[in-house]
């Protein structure tokens, strides 16, 4: 998902903002929830890390079909107990994350790991994909 901050809109939202604006204020947000990734690349394998607060782990899915990566899930909505709502400023919703995967990715060996609302994913290299260094005789 491609994020384009409109400077005006930024602008506005800033001066609207302020500690002394009115509580109640009617305006509403639609935010599109979308976990922020980070991308690492060991010697022998990538790492993929999603952000994903407040999603369990029954509510994520992982799968790699020709050489993408998927990441999917949903963020609920949490129970107001009979209370009305009058901000709301987290995102909630369905989700999806899609990565295209270097040839080099063992796709056979990846693992996933999740605690703490962090998704981590290990995406190892093929061995023939490693560097190995020939002596020079």
């Amino acid at each position: 998902m491609e994020v384009k901050l409109n400077s005006r809109s930024l602008i506005d939202e800033v001066l609207n903002d302020d500690i002394f604006g009115d509580l109640f204020n009617t305006r509403s947000y639609v935010h599109q929830y979308c976990p922020a990734v980070d991308i690492d690349e060991a010697g022998d394998s990538f790492e993929v890390v999603v952000e994903v607060p407040g999603v369990t782990k029954e509510d994520l899915k992982v799968s790699i079909h020709q050489n993408i990566l998927s990441v999917s899930g949903k963020r609920s909505a949490s129970s107001n107990d009979g209370r009305r709502r009058i901000v709301s400023e987290i995102s909630r919703g369905d989700f999806s994350r899609k990565f295209k995967l270097p040839s080099t990715v063992n796709v056979d060996a990846v693992t996933t790991e999740y605690a703490n609302g962090i998704l981590r994913i290990k995406l190892p290299k093929q061995e023939q994909s490693k560097v190995k260094e020939i002596p020079i005789h």
